[in-house]
């Protein structure tokens, strides 16, 4: 389910998730973390700059076939910078 974005929940879980004071906002990035999007609904909401900056792009974020080098990084050793990109899409 953490996969699906807000919109894409069925009446149950939304009302769920309600009953946990989780709106489609803090479901869409703190549960998701904007990864049940396409790359360019992504940048439509201004997240794929940090997305980016994380080692993403429209054909690894889009085809799944390769994913980012930071996805298998600690915290520690991400670099401030992608601590920062990281922080926009409510990793912390």
């Amino acid at each position: 389910v953490e996969t699906w974005v807000y919109s894409d929940l069925f009446e149950n879980e939304v009302a769920g998730a309600e009953g946990l004071g989780i709106s489609d906002i803090m479901w869409d990035c703190h549960i998701n973390h904007y990864a049940g999007y396409w790359w360019e609904d992504n940048v439509q909401l201004g997240v794929a700059q940090y997305l980016a900056i994380l080692g993403w792009d429209v054909d690894s974020w889009d085809s799944g076939v390769t994913i980012a080098e930071t996805e298998d990084m600690s915290w520690d050793e991400l670099t401030p910078q992608q601590q920062a990109a990281a922080m926009q899409v409510c990793y912390h």
